[in-house]
Parts: structure tokens; sequence; C-alpha cells
């Protein structure tokens, strides 16, 4: 079983194959799922409110969550830093470049 933290150190390989069969005939369900979570109800607080320095890791290939949805949060979110990568989807755990980066800005 995995220790909690342990998807600092590598993506596992049961990890990225259990997403890619979650998501092998499309992402139809979980897209409407998060435009549901990101535009229905209130989430207690506004994203102007966030007071903590973010990260905002978006894959300009993802087709759950729109590039106009990111960038929208990034302009919400106060202290937001958005990192918008290029020929990634909505999985950036097959990005190492990725994975290496959000390491390095961990504590």
């Amino acid at each position: 079983m995995p220790t909690r933290g342990s998807w600092r150190t590598r993506p596992t390989a049961a990890f990225i194959r259990d997403f890619r069969e979650a998501y092998r005939q499309g992402g139809d369900g979980h897209v409407v799922d998060g435009a549901l979570a990101l535009t229905a109800g209130d989430w207690g607080f506004r994203l102007s409110e966030i007071r903590v320095p973010v990260h905002l890791w978006h894959g300009l290939d993802d087709k759950l969550v729109s590039l106009a949805m990111a960038r929208h949060l990034a302009a919400e979110i106060p202290d937001c830093t958005p990192h918008f990568i290029e020929n990634a989807g909505h999985l950036l755990a097959d990005h190492p470049e990725v994975i290496a980066e959000i390491r390095r800005l961990l504590p």
C-alpha cells in the first residue's frame, strides 16, 4: 500500500495504468462532474480570499478542464502562478519535468 506522500517520489505504473483505463472511452462524465463542482454550490469561500501562494498547473491539451477555466482560476486567485504545459492533457503525472518542478517547489 502506498504511503502518504509517495506520489512525490514518482508516479507509479499502477496509477498511470488506472488513469488511462478510467479515461479510455473519453472523459465526458468527468467533464460534467467537474463543471458541476466548479459552478454549482457554494464552496464556503471566494477564490479572491485565498491568502497563500498557489501554483496552478494546466495541460494545454486538457479535455477535462478548459483552458478558459484555468485562466479564470489563475486570474481570480491573488498570488497564483500559472504553469501552462504544452503537449500535456489532464494527467500531468505522465510528464516527469512537471513532477520535478512540483517537487522543487514543495517545502
